[in-house]
């Protein structure tokens, strides 16, 4: 629990290959975060079924964290539903919600990255898989801005994790200049000024 009493859940999303997982842990250290689930360690101890029983076993493991409203992070490609389901469930139960979005400037980086990790003996994610979550985890991206309370754009073309924009509430604070703003930042933003634009005309 954090020093104000309330529950965080941190939420490290971006597609395959953006660096994640290495960012998470340099996170997870800094703020003192008690647990991580990671389905790719959990799936280490199986013989078989891994990605199964791994995934199984971090919905369970997400549900009793949230249950006992205890700090946790957890890491998603943000390609599916069930991430949107774990964070309005944590955020019914009181949780803080805060969100770190890694992307590079195109898929063809995530997709070196992948191949990368394969050569040093990590695991793979099939071209297709990674190609099929890119526009998924984009358009989910937009869902969270409705639940989280703060999420924060980090540009990892250059294998430097900048913290390009940060978003509270559909506000949203640029911390680049505007000249080295990542173009998939920039879409983002204007996504956020389109959804801005409906909620204001239907009154609300």
């Amino acid at each position: 629990m954090n020093s104000i009493d309330q529950a965080v859940m941190y939420v490290f999303a971006g597609n395959n290959g953006s660096g994640k997982s290495t960012f998470r842990n340099l996170i997870a250290e800094k703020q003192g975060i008690p647990t991580n689930i990671d389905p790719d360690s959990l799936a280490k101890k199986y013989t078989s079924n891994k990605e199964i029983r791994a995934g199984r076993e971090a919905i369970r493991l997400i549900e009793e964290l949230i249950r006992d409203k205890q700090d946790f992070s957890m890491e998603t490609t943000l390609s599916g539903r069930l991430p949107l389901k774990q964070m309005s469930s944590a955020k019914e139960n009181g949780f803080r919600i805060v969100v770190y979005y890694l992307g590079v400037e195109k898929i063809a980086i995530n997709l070196n990255r992948i191949r990368q990790r394969v050569e040093q003996g990590g695991h793979n994610i099939p071209e297709e898989d990674v190609r099929r979550r890119e526009n998924r985890s984009m358009s989910n991206l937009m869902n969270v801005i409705m639940i989280a309370d703060e999420i924060h754009l980090i540009d990892n073309t250059y294998m430097q994790a900048t913290i390009a924009a940060s978003i509270l509430k559909m506000e949203y604070k640029i911390h680049l200049p505007e000249s080295n703003l990542p173009g998939w930042i920039g879409r983002v933003l204007k996504e956020i000024d389109q959804l801005k634009e409906k909620k204001d005309s239907a009154g609300g």
